[in-house]
C-alpha cells in the first residue's frame, strides 16, 4: 500500500512594493498574499509554486526545512513571474531542485524571462529583491509528478 501525501500551504502576507506615490491614506503600493503548498510523503517533496521576494523565499525555504523532507521540485501552475522567480534562489538553498511546468507554462515563463519590458518591470517594483537573471521552469511534458510511489495530477 502507497503511503499517504500530505499537502501544506504556506501563506506570505501582503507587502509594500515600488509603485507610484500614495494619492493619500491607505493608498500605498501593496503586491498580494501569495501562497505556495508542499505535498510530501515520509521522506520527499514538491513545492508547488514559489514566492518573489528574496526575504519570501528564505522564509518558505525556512518553513520548508521544518518539513525535514527532501525537496525534489518544483511545480509551477502559472507562467507570470511571481510564480516561478523564486526557483533561482531555493536552487541556493537546496541544491539543484529542478522546476517543473507544462508547455504553455513553461512558455509563458520563457517570454516572461527573456521580455525586455517584463523584466524591468519586475525589477521595478522589487529593485534589489530578486534574481536579476530569474531561473525559469524546465518543460514538464507529462501531466503527472510521481511522489513516493503516487501520482499528482
Amino acid at each position: 500500500m502507497t503511503p499517504p501525501l500530505n499537502l501544506d500551504v504556506y501563506i506570505t502576507p501582503m507587502r509594500p512594493m515600488k509603485g507610484a506615490p500614495p494619492q493619500g491614506p491607505g493608498d500605498e503600493p501593496m503586491w498580494s498574499p501569495m501562497s505556495s503548498t508542499l505535498i510530501h510523503g515520509d521522506e520527499d517533496a514538491v513545492l508547488v509554486d514559489t514566492l518573489v521576494t528574496f526575504d519570501q523565499v528564505d522564509a518558505l525555504a525556512d518553513w520548508i526545512d521544518g518539513f525535514g523532507k527532501r525537496l525534489i521540485g518544483v511545480y509551477v501552475t502559472h507562467g507570470h513571474s511571481d510564480h516561478w522567480i523564486g526557483l533561482s534562489r531555493l536552487c541556493e538553498r537546496f541544491g539543484d531542485v529542478p522546476g517543473w511546468a507544462r508547455p504553455k507554462v513553461h512558455d509563458r515563463a520563457v517570454f516572461e524571462a527573456a521580455n525586455p519590458g517584463l523584466s524591468a518591470y519586475w525589477q521595478s517594483v522589487f529593485p534589489g529583491e530578486i534574481p536579476a537573471k530569474p531561473e525559469v521552469p524546465d518543460l514538464l511534458e507529462t501531466t503527472s509528478i510521481e511522489l513516493e510511489g503516487s501520482e499528482i495530477r
